[in-house]
């Protein structure tokens, strides 16, 4: 949008005769700096405009400062540092999404976590409660916070998409619902179906997510084939979706939850029919992404798009196996805490990671009519604590539902028909399934141009 796009320059500098010509910079690291420097302009135009930049700066009363090693730099040729900074160019062309060093730790990353605390709780299984509780108040809870920063706290987001964000509440009735017409019927039907619902919509939500990755490599790398794109996406599809489908088939516990009998379990023909498609959709993968690669050596969609496939069969074909790490399990809610972890935290780290670089973008510069969501990115450390002050809540509705290890509040309070601790798990999941819907509807990267240039995919 033009206001957003205006909201990374002054106002003087927007007025200015060189600020006609666009401001397309490449990047070119020498001696370890890096700079940036207008392209595709005559000598004149370049002149003219770069003197038209240090007059608007002038006028501002700003300083150029001295750069140093590492600095990044913002439109108008000045240094940035990464937490004082206004605001952070997009990110320049090339294979990763930001640089190698930042995808390979916050994109890839989460992995590495969910690994780490596999190792800990398969060691020391009396360690998962706790590492439950760290992952859900330290990753969880602040991953939700941070799809708000770029929604509910975006003072335009609310002028733009007022029926989305009220629209998107009604997610919190349907489980109230759920027990209201339980109680009704005499009978417990509605709600534990809209906790299964929610259970597999979350897993589809991590699904997309991952799926969402790879369209975003993909685009920096420049692809367009519609073959391709089908093979990428259902590859994916299968390839974290299978190791799930066996796991229900095979889990004794997870069986019982899908209504299947506990004791029994599928054909041993068909569980290898399962890992076999698996292994076919992931060895597809790969070769298609070799083959169409462009340039030389491996290309991150490659390494993100096979990682994620074999990181989720680890974890559904081998860790899953071994749950409930927690001894004394007294529900489903506390079978598989381990895999909660696990998948989870790669999905939390990459989602903060993705709006940090979108919000310094799009609110970094100026304020630009968008209230709290600016003033919460101008610092990475107020970013966090931002995402993180947002697990209060979410750690005292945890601590309601009844149904976590360690705490179990408002057991034996009744409001009217129903437990209080149902409500809690009503509106604990309420707020999942917000969260799932609304996420779905702010990413879509081919109908909105302006997220498109947030993300640094405009040149791409």
């Amino acid at each position: 949008m033009a206001g957003e796009r205006e909201a990374h320059r002054t106002p003087e500098a927007a007025r200015s005769a060189g600020d006609q010509h666009a401001l397309a910079f490449q990047e070119s690291r020498l001696g370890g700096h890096t700079s940036l420097r207008p392209a595709g302009r005559t000598l004149g135009a370049k002149v003219a405009s770069f003197a038209a930049r240090e007059a608007a700066i002038a006028r501002c009363g700003a300083d150029r400062p001295r750069a140093r090693r590492g600095d990044t730099f913002d439109g108008m040729g000045r240094p940035l540092a990464m937490d004082d900074a206004p605001a952070l160019v997009a990110p320049v062309r090339g294979p990763w999404l930001v640089s190698r060093r930042f995808d390979l730790t916050w994109i890839f990353g989460g992995a590495v976590v969910g690994l780490l605390a596999a190792a800990v709780a398969l060691n020391r299984p009396g360690s998962i409660v706790a590492l439950w509780w760290l992952w859900m108040i330290a990753f969880d809870g602040p991953h939700m916070m941070a799809a708000y920063t770029r929604t509910y706290l975006d003072r335009r987001a609310w002028q733009e998409r007022r029926r989305l964000l009220l629209g998107a509440l009604a997610a919190f009735a349907i489980g109230p619902i759920c027990l209201g017409i339980d109680v009704a019927a005499g009978g417990a039907v509605a709600f534990p179906l809209f906790l299964g619902f929610g259970t597999v919509y979350g897993y589809y939500h991590v699904i997309r997510q991952h799926y969402g990755f790879l369209a975003l490599y993909k685009t920096r790398a420049g692809e367009r084939s519609r073959r391709v794109f089908l093979v990428d996406k259902w590859c994916l599809y299968l390839g974290c979706g299978l190791p799930y489908v066996a796991f229900v088939a095979t889990h004794p516990r997870a069986r019982a939850l899908a209504g299947l009998a506990p004791d029994a379990g599928p054909p041993a023909v068909l569980l290898a029919a399962l890992v076999l498609v698996w292994l076919t959709a992931v060895a597809t993968f790969v070769a298609v992404a070799w083959r169409t690669r462009a340039g030389a050596g491996v290309p991150p969609k490659l390494w993100y798009g096979a990682g994620t496939m074999l990181f989720h069969g680890l974890v559904y074909y081998a860790v899953a196996r071994l749950e409930p790490v927690y001894s004394a399990s007294a529900g489903p809610d506390q079978d598989f805490l381990l895999l909660s972890i696990m998948v989870v935290v790669f999905h939390n780290v990459q989602y903060v990671a993705l709006v940090y670089v979108h919000n310094r973008s799009r609110y970094g510069a100026l304020d630009g009519g968008h209230g709290a969501a600016a003033w919460a990115i101008r610092s990475t450390p107020r970013f966090l604590l931002v995402c993180l002050s947002f697990s209060l809540v979410y750690f005292a509705l945890a601590r309601s539902t009844g149904v976590f290890p360690w705490f179990h509040d408002l057991q034996g309070v009744m409001l009217g028909p129903l437990r209080a601790n149902d409500l809690a798990l009503a509106t604990w999941w309420g707020l999942a399934l917000h969260h799932y819907y609304l996420d779905q509807r702010i990413w879509r990267i081919k109908q909105d141009p302006a997220l498109r240039e947030h993300l640094g995919l405009r040149a791409a």
